[in-house]
């Protein structure tokens, strides 16, 4: 009747030791490993104290008060301890997250200090050799109920250990907070992190002894490369290298010139490696690859064809034999370098060794948030009307869900899927946009009308659990993105 949880910051297999006992004392241990993949884009992640249950306590008066509850008041200063060296993508905005716990209701200053100093336990602090404040990061100042949750800006976006203090600057008033050791999980503090993983989006994908495809437009892309756009692309999209200097000789040195897929393999087993390329002439015909920082590879001399195609990737240098490989359990890199200009990549597909050869687009990549052009039931037609489901003659927006997500680079969403609310930060070239939120019925549900095109727009809080179009109206341009509202 007992669970654990525990929160991975970064990618990779991790094992897990058990040991285990019945009623008469004898015992058992067994191993589980655990693939943890990254997330994408942006997102929200809550982090506990570190360590979670040694990384609290209040001092009142020279004595250390290790219990259920946290206090700021006369006297009486909370210290807590993090750690968010481990965070995987890079922090846009850190927020302490403390729930008041007092029986009463109350109103004052309560102010988050800096610490001067992470080095400490709840067994080694005293009043003597407490961290001292440091900068003011943030106060709140307001009314306080029971059970209400609080948030500090910490207005830092560094990965670290670090010490927070909190006090109030109010005489005589006593703030009551929930500690590491409170009874309700909800109660416990936390910080709160915007993440932003876009640069790593697509590198970090988990394979098992199944077919695995990723998107070349969602890899990691050398900054040669151009994204172009084609309905005949699986997911609309391919690179392509634009530049005329050859590489016939030897493969590049550059990154720029290169496109790197990271995946994690789950088990261990032997794929054959297929890309989807379209080869417009047979002089332009040709790649360089390597895996897992391996020998280069001659990939060249590919047929052309006037149509996107499926090739088993080969080596020329060895007589054209197809590549196959054998990947473990483990962090597994392929690139794709430059070697003559013209060519188009599309797609990169493993299949288990023996297996068939994908088709036409081939399934959805498991690198991208968004589908394959070809996906069944995206061409739903979707039909603004007001809030209160009467229809809108004044404006109707209709639209075909294969452009659910064609947002520019402009507009960032996040996080996506979301708890509370979504943020949407815009630098458009416009004067003024208009945001509107759409279920998956076409009922109007949240707006906000003519709004700088240069600002960041949160939306979201009213909305219930469930699947919305965000629609952006910028004069004679309007974009889309799926967003999705979950249960915290």
């Amino acid at each position: 009747g007992t669970s654990v949880t525990h929160t991975y910051y970064k990618p990779g297999i991790y094992t897990i030791s058990l040991l285990i006992f019945d009623f008469t004392g004898q015992g058992a241990t067994a191993e589980i490993q655990v693939a943890v993949s990254a997330p994408k884009g942006h997102y929200e992640l809550l982090v506990p104290l570190s360590p979670s249950l040694d990384a609290d306590v209040t001092i009142q008066v020279g004595t250390v008060l290790n219990e259920a509850t946290l206090q700021a008041g006369l006297n009486k200063t909370s210290y807590l301890r993090f750690n968010t060296e481990d965070v995987f993508g890079t922090i846009t905005k850190s927020e302490l997250e403390l729930s008041y716990e007092g029986f009463t209701a109350a109103a004052g200053n309560i102010q988050v200090h800096r610490g001067s100093t992470a080095v400490w336990n709840e067994g080694s602090i005293t009043s003597s050799n407490a961290p001292t404040k440091g900068a003011l990061l943030d106060e709140v100042n307001q009314s306080y109920s029971l059970g209400q949750l609080l948030r500090w800006d910490l207005n830092s976006t560094a990965k670290e250990k670090f010490t927070l203090i909190v006090s109030t600057p109010t005489s005589g008033q006593t703030f009551t907070f929930g500690s590491s050791e409170y009874y309700f999980e909800d109660g416990k503090p936390k910080l709160v992190l915007q993440v932003d993983n876009t640069a790593n989006e697509g590198q970090f994908t988990l394979g098992s002894a199944e077919p695995i495809y990723f998107e070349a437009e969602c890899a990691t892309v050398g900054s040669s490369w151009n994204r172009k756009n084609q309905q005949f692309a699986s997911n609309n999209k391919y690179l392509l290298y634009p530049g005329t200097q050859q590489e016939f000789t030897s493969p590049p040195t550059s990154s720029s010139k290169m496109v790197k897929f990271q995946f994690l393999i789950t088990e261990a087993a032997e794929y054959d490696v297929y890309t989807r390329i379209l080869v417009n002439n047979n002089v332009n015909n040709s790649f360089w690859v390597r895996i897992n920082n391996g020998s280069w590879i001659k990939f060249s001399d590919i047929p052309r064809k006037s149509y996107f195609q499926w090739v088993h990737m080969f080596d020329k240098n060895r007589g054209g034999i197809p590549v196959t490989y054998n990947f473990g359990v483990g962090f597994h890199t392929i690139d794709i370098a430059v070697m003559e200009d013209g060519t188009k990549l599309d797609k990169l597909g493993l299949i288990p060794a023996g297996g068939d050869a994908p088709t036409d687009m081939g399934p959805t990549a498991t690198n991208c948030q968004g589908g394959n052009s070809s996906d069944d039931g995206s061409n739903a037609l979707l039909v603004g009307s007001s809030k209160d489901g009467e229809t809108n003659t004044a404006e109707t927006y209709s639209f075909d869900y294969n452009a659910a997500n064609n947002l520019t680079e402009e507009i960032e969403v996040y996080p996506n899927p979301f708890f509370s609310e979504v943020t949407l930060d815009m630098q458009m070239a416009k004067e003024q946009v208009n945001v509107r939120v759409f279920d998956l019925a076409g009922k109007l549900m949240t707006e906000q009308l003519d709004i700088a095109a240069d600002q960041r727009v949160t939306m979201g809080a009213d909305l219930p659990n469930g699947n919305y179009i965000v629609h952006v109206d910028a004069g004679n341009q309007t974009f889309y993105k799926k967003i999705q509202k979950i249960a915290e």
